[in-house]
């Protein structure tokens, strides 16, 4: 039986009961954290910010950039500008929110190959990559034309 590895930063979420204060464009409110992820916070609060509406929400002494991605009645979601420690989130007052850069960088969505490649990377970098790239291509290819002539 394969064993499958689930990493802990992909599936931190957590129930949460902590009250923050929510600012967007039409102003300021208190909120109540119901749900919080590594990159998101789902809130209640009287009158949520409008959708994709930027907001800043400000935890104990720490302040958080976010945009809101849904609202439904009283409830909305906020993705976060930066990953978040959920555990010191549901701890409270007096623990940084804010992952240490080491952990922040494990944390960053992963890109594409084709990202990855026209990345602003080290030009020798890049083009080593872009050598395995073609090799790993005509290999490919031969084996498919090997195949091909052993069928025949």
């Amino acid at each position: 039986m394969k064993e499958q590895r689930i990493l802990a930063e992909d599936r931190t979420r957590a129930p949460a009961r902590v009250c923050v204060r929510v600012r967007g464009a039409a102003g300021e409110g208190d909120a109540r954290v119901v749900g919080a992820g590594t990159w998101a916070l789902r809130v209640t609060m009287d009158a949520p910010p409008a959708r994709d509406e930027i907001v800043e929400v400000m935890i104990g002494r720490d302040s958080l950039i976010g945009r809101v991605r849904w609202r439904i009645g009283r409830r909305c979601g906020i993705s976060l500008g930066e990953p978040i420690n959920v555990a010191a989130l549901l701890m409270g007052d007096g623990v940084p929110l804010r992952l240490n850069p080491t952990a922040a960088a494990a944390l960053k969505p992963r890109r594409g190959l084709v990202k990855a490649l026209a990345s602003d990377g080290p030009l020798p970098a890049r083009m080593l990559q872009a050598a395995v790239m073609l090799m790993l291509l005509a290999g490919g290819v031969v084996w498919a034309f090997y195949l091909a002539d052993i069928a025949l």
